[in-house]
């Protein structure tokens, strides 16, 4: 997934997160633009990874995760730096 993420964005994932998603935050209000084509791509390739992350153990980041997959439709760019926390 590093390998993946690092393709995409072309740098590492940070590692200074201490929590999938910070209290009291409410990715629903998000007011950033819709993301095109291609983001929606990346946005999504980053939701079924962690996915198949939580499938396997990541219990830890679950509720974010699912959470975050509910804007697979139509992400915003606040959903994508979202995910690119998780």
């Amino acid at each position: 997934m590093v390998d993946n993420y690092e393709c995409m964005f072309g740098c590492k994932p940070s590692q200074c997160v201490t929590s999938p998603l910070k209290k009291g935050d409410h990715p629903e209000l998000h007011d950033t633009d819709l993301l095109g084509a291609e983001g929606i791509k990346q946005y999504q390739s980053l939701i079924g990874g962690m996915q198949w992350a939580v499938s396997l153990c990541r219990i830890d980041i679950m509720t974010a995760v699912m959470t975050m997959s509910s804007f697979c439709v139509a992400p915003c760019a606040g959903h994508l730096e979202h995910a690119k926390c998780i």
